[in-house]
């Protein structure tokens, strides 16, 4: 008896499903391949090998990998933005409730990689399509998903109609938020919504958006706060400080994930609740344990 071919899928980075690798299994597992998933497990020869690289500071860990005898496939936005599925592996959609419903984004954020690597938004899937018609929970990873409220709305349906919960993974934009858009979010079993203020220009439209938020029951929103780009401390926290003001909470977004000193405190402010509700960021700096870093922030608080 003729043994099975094996390919063998690598996630670079973590443990959350790496929905492009599930593509490849569900594609070669259809054609009668065994799909090896943990290559410590692996005691046969594989074909293939498929590697999943998300974020550049991982790169170094495919290098070994490319000396293998046989075929490496290498993808993701760490490893390369032009790097695509082939289109006949692309085109499935595992159902493992986790998935896009939509690709692209019509932003042209300069600190953002989708609009270059997805284009503008295009709906790609219904909701159900990624669905196993069993479980109660569906992670969306479309990045901006309210880009077509018709689209968003179908989604919200389906949900709601067969009671979904959905983890929408990614910041919705807020500058699409309005009446109609709060209500489809307020019908649906939800984790907690996040959104992204990025732009220190949009008060109002952020304002505006928490209003109809709350209007339709949704009290309490995270929201990413973009720092170490084009912003100063003052704008940082001035952003953060509006949004404690508005009983929302803050998840500190540092740009390319730096370690720059003076944003220490502030992401320990911000993503301990217990402190970031009773506390001003002041009187957080004011603590002991915080005083070395009082130098980068003397001059930020207003008189």
């Amino acid at each position: 008896m003729k043994s099975q071919k094996r390919i063998l899928t690598i996630s670079i980075d973590g443990k959350r499903p790496n929905l492009a690798l599930a593509k490849v299994k569900s594609y070669y597992e259809k054609k009668g391949y065994i799909v090896v998933e943990d290559y410590k497990s692996l005691t046969q020869k594989v074909e293939k090998i498929f590697i999943s690289c998300l974020f550049d500071w991982n790169r170094e860990k495919v290098l070994p990998w490319l000396k293998s005898s046989c075929p490496v496939i290498v993808g993701g936005s760490g490893w390369s933005i032009d790097r695509r599925l082939p289109d006949e592996i692309e085109k499935e959609c595992p159902r493992i409730n986790y998935g896009y419903t939509s690709r692209g984004c019509p932003r042209r954020c300069p600190w953002c990689l989708v609009w270059k690597k997805e284009g503008s938004f295009h709906p790609v899937h219904k909701l159900l399509d990624l669905w196993d018609g069993r479980s109660k929970d569906i992670t969306l990873l479309d990045n901006n998903i309210l880009a077509d409220e018709e689209h968003f709305h179908r989604v919200c349906w389906d949900a709601y109609r067969h009671d979904i919960r959905l983890h929408f993974y990614q910041g919705l934009d807020y500058r699409f938020v309005n009446s109609a858009v709060a209500s489809s979010l307020g019908m649906i079993r939800h984790k907690r919504y996040r959104f992204s203020f990025d732009e220190p220009k949009d008060f109002n439209l952020v304002d505006t958006a928490i209003d109809h938020l709350s209007a339709a029951g949704i009290r309490r929103c995270q929201w990413f706060v973009l720092v170490g780009f084009n912003t100063t401390l003052k704008e940082d926290l001035n952003r953060i400080d509006f949004l404690r003001r508005r009983g929302q909470l803050v998840y500190l977004a540092r740009f390319d994930y730096t370690r720059a000193p003076q944003y220490i405190p502030l992401a320990r402010w911000t993503q301990c609740p217990r402190f970031f509700t009773a506390l001003t960021f002041e009187e957080f700096l004011n603590r002991p344990e915080n005083y070395k870093f009082k130098v980068y922030w003397k001059d930020q608080f207003s008189k």
